[in-house]
């Protein structure tokens, strides 16, 4: 592909004007020219943004939501000069020189996209100590269980109810749960015709296709500040409508009621993060697994002991399950990992479920690295998630 070239600008001017971005831009990390992130067009720099990529660059869009950049130097598994695929690896010496790729690629004969496929690499989390067997961090393991095919962790995938059916783009169906029920992937999500979960499994490896080709133009995508949550606004009618949002003191929308306008199912989650209302070419997304991982390998670099609260001193549970309510809950810039509501992710469990991860209000011994499951189609009243933002144009 023909090579992009960019006009490259200082991080602390844009910061200092407050004033937003009229096209996609690259910034310079204040500590490293040579690192560099891309505000994407009408964002801006917010007024408490970091300058620095890895203690957390915040952007903010016109209505006041805010995401921060995940960096992902490594995105699609390279080879080697044989052709072999080089294998993850972890540098205890310098953790920043670990090797931990976000997407492979993967081939499948019943496929109905064409071209390319790829599919998240999705890893495991353990403490660090060091000789005085005091923990000192945290470091990832690639876990090559978790990937398309199998029932375990995977993505993208769908969830038929039928555990022979562990793959995204299918051209034959035969389960009748979940996915492949229209009660959900029709009356919720939109599709329509008797194909209705072939079409949502092919759009939903094209959008992670999407995804992992942006994020490896990028080498990075924006993730929530803070968990998603919900505005209530009246429209022409003066009738109360819901607008999720990125932003502090909101209400976390959860799956709570799905005769509940302020709560959703997994589905309704999906469906209102995707068709989130952004400016320009950012486009939205439920967080996927392997962008949480990503993100949980940024922390984990920057020396962060994701595997327990030890990273957060003295953070007590967090009562209150608006966003950004605990001033200590936060990594990076990133709120409401340890508390609010645990996260749904698109990560497909089994025939029957999707990943959660993230700690919760109620539990302070949350381990926010470590991979849960819930079940799509049962609302939790302590269940919620995040949207992440990758640059299109």
């Amino acid at each position: 592909e023909e090579a992009k070239i960019w006009d490259v600008e200082d991080i602390e001017p844009l910061k200092t004007s407050n004033t937003k971005t009229n096209k996609t831009i690259a910034v310079r990390d204040q500590s490293n020219p040579q690192e560099i992130f891309f505000p994407p067009e009408n964002f801006k720099i917010a007024s408490d943004s970091a300058l620095i990529i890895d203690e957390g660059i915040v952007v903010e869009d016109e209505d006041g939501n805010q995401f921060v950049w995940v960096p992902v130097p490594d995105v699609i598994q390279k080879r080697d000069e044989n052709g072999e695929l080089i294998a993850p690896s972890w540098n205890d010496e310098n953790p920043k020189a670990s090797y931990t790729p976000m997407a492979t690629t993967y081939t499948y004969e019943n496929s109905s996209v064409k071209g390319t496929l790829y599919r998240g690499m999705l890893y495991d989390f353990e403490e660090v100590k060091n000789a005085n067997d005091v923990v000192i961090g945290a470091k990832s393991t690639y876990n090559e269980n978790y990937t398309v095919g199998t029932t375990n962790y995977r993505e993208p995938s769908l969830i038929t109810g039928n555990n022979a059916e562990k793959w995204s783009p299918m051209t034959t169906i035969t389960g009748t749960d979940y996915d492949a029920k229209s009660d959900y992937t029709q009356t919720i999500l939109g599709f329509t015709g008797t194909n209705f979960a072939q079409d949502f499994g092919k759009q939903m490896q094209e959008d992670y296709n999407e995804m992992v080709k942006s994020v490896n133009t990028y080498k990075g995508f924006y993730v929530g500040r803070y968990e998603t949550g919900f505005e209530n606004i009246s429209n022409d009618n003066n009738n109360s409508i819901i607008k999720i949002t990125s932003k502090k003191a909101n209400s976390t929308i959860k799956t709570l009621d799905t005769k509940n306008q302020n709560s959703y199912t997994w589905y309704g989650l999906y469906k209102v993060q995707k068709t989130f209302s952004t400016i320009g070419v950012a486009r939205s997304s439920m967080i996927w697994g392997s962008q949480y991982d990503a993100m949980m390998n940024w922390l984990s670099k920057a020396g962060h002991n994701i595997k327990s609260l030890a990273s957060i001193e003295e953070l007590e549970k967090n009562k209150s399950i608006n966003t950004g309510n605990e001033p200590k809950d936060i990594l990076n810039n990133i709120y409401d990992l340890y508390g609010c509501h645990y996260e749904y992710i698109l990560t497909s469990f089994n025939s029957y479920g999707r990943g959660k991860r993230g700690g919760v209000y109620y539990n302070d011994t949350s381990n926010i690295a470590s991979y849960n499951m819930w079940y799509t189609d049962t609302p939790a009243s302590d269940m919620g998630s995040r949207i992440t933002l990758h640059i299109v144009e």
